[in-house]
Parts: structure tokens; sequence; C-alpha cells
């Protein structure tokens, strides 16, 4: 039996839940027990429930340690800016989380990536230069500017020594290529 798909992009956080959710999460949960069972006895008959255990717990201390990083440091395009653009990157990042927690949406609707690098280069807080970038005059983004300059005000105003580190990668293509066509023993 196939099951019901009729639920599957629904808002999981807003609660009440309806009936209907209600009733296809049961039916979505419901093969759960059985399967836990099946992997649990092949677990059991290779002889690595203990292995896997110990899997599932370093697992689960990545996820944590990952929600602790830097995790602006992955705004596409960021990676070559200076230490300074660095740090507007990084109030611009800080913002966008917050103003996506609060308008309960994705943050790539609040400003995408590009738009942030773009703001971080050219490095100005001054609302009719943040205007005049195209792409910040969509929606809601344009109502945004005096905060956008804020957080860009913020980074500018940041003492060198509480700027982010620049991280440098290093891009030789012959190392790349090596480190590519290695394959472990």
């Amino acid at each position: 039996m196939t099951p019901d798909k009729g639920e599957t992009r629904t808002d999981w956080r807003r609660r009440p839940l309806t009936e209907k959710q209600i009733i296809y999460a049961l039916a979505d949960a419901k093969h759960l027990e059985p399967l836990y069972e099946v992997i649990g006895a092949r677990l059991d008959n290779l002889g690595r429930r203990e292995w896997f255990a110990d899997e599932m717990l370093a697992w689960q201390e990545d996820v944590r340690a990952s929600r602790s990083k830097e995790r602006w440091r992955k705004v596409s395009g960021s990676s070559g800016l200076s230490s300074r653009c660095q740090a507007i990157v990084r109030e611009l990042w800080l913002w966008r989380e917050a103003e996506a927690e609060r308008r309960n949406c994705p943050v790539r609707r609040v400003i995408r990536d590009d738009l942030i690098v773009e703001l971080a280069k050219r490095r100005s807080d001054d609302p009719k230069q943040i205007r005049a970038i195209r792409g910040m005059e969509y929606g809601q983004l344009g109502r945004a500017v005096p905060e956008l300059a804020r957080a860009i005000e913020t980074a500018l105003n940041l003492p060198d020594s509480e700027c982010p580190r620049v991280i440098r990668q290093d891009t030789n293509p012959q190392l790349m290529m090596l480190g590519s066509s290695c394959r472990p023993l």
C-alpha cells in the first residue's frame, strides 16, 4: 500500500496539528518499530550493535558541534573576502538568521548569499548605496534596508582584533588533483 502524500509539505512546527496531520504522522511512523527490530537483529547477527551505538554517538556529537561552529563562513562566495568584509558577512548572516526565525521562513527567503557578499564588498552602511544594489528592491528586503545598514555599521565599527580571521584554503590545482585521485587503502 502506498502511503498518502497529502501532508509531505506541511509545517510540522505549527500547532495545534490538524486531525489529518496526526493521521498522516501515525501512518508514517507505524513502520518504524518493525524496521528498528529488523535492523537491530541484523546488527546483533553481525556483532555490530556496540559499533553502531558508538557511530550514532559520534554522529550526534558532530551535529551538536556543527551548531556551535562559525556557520556564517558557509555563505557562498565569502571565503576570498578581507577580514573586514567577512565581519560584514557575519553581521548580515546573524541578522538574516534572526529575521528568518522571526518570520518563520527559510533564511534564503530573507536575503540571498550573493546579496550578502555584494553588500560586504561595497563596505557601505549608506542606505542609498544599499538600495542601489540590484535585487535589494524586492519584497520585504527593501523595507529591511535600515536594519541591514545597522548590521553593516556594526561590522565597520568593530576593532580589527574582533574581525574574523581570514582562512585561506590552498587552491593549488596540482594538489587538488592529487587529493581527489587518492583512494583509501
